[in-house]
């Protein structure tokens, strides 16, 4: 863990998930219109993607 990462980003979306199952939905809803990128901030671990 590198303290200067913070909470923010990732570590922030996975603490707050219901928050974050709301933006994955509406980029979901939005890609139906064209190819949507999503970018994933400040990932420290491979754990972290997989959670």
């Amino acid at each position: 863990e590198n303290p200067f990462l913070g909470f923010r980003a990732v570590r922030y979306c996975l603490a707050h998930e219901d928050m974050y199952r709301v933006q994955l939905r509406a980029i979901t809803r939005a890609s139906a219109f064209g190819k949507a990128k999503i970018m994933v901030p400040l990932v420290t671990t491979v754990d972290e993607v997989r959670r």
